[in-house]
């Protein structure tokens, strides 16, 4: 299937808007973040940390084949 440029264009510009988004959750997450918190908020943040990451290398990659 044949994209276009314009949808390519758009697909890339939809990616940035997405790492943004991505980048501002995790900026969120860390401020929230308080050292006398317990260890299930720690493994918590950890988990969230691991989503940002895996979704970060995903709309990576989906930009790269674009």
């Amino acid at each position: 299937m044949a994209v276009s440029t314009s949808d390519a264009l758009l697909a890339a510009a939809s990616c940035n808007t997405l790492l943004a988004q991505i980048d501002q959750l995790a900026v969120l997450i860390e401020q929230s973040y308080d050292p006398p918190k317990d260890h299930l908020w720690l493994a918590y943040v950890a988990a969230v940390g691991e989503w940002i990451a895996e979704a970060r290398a995903t709309v990576l990659e989906i930009k790269s084949t674009l």
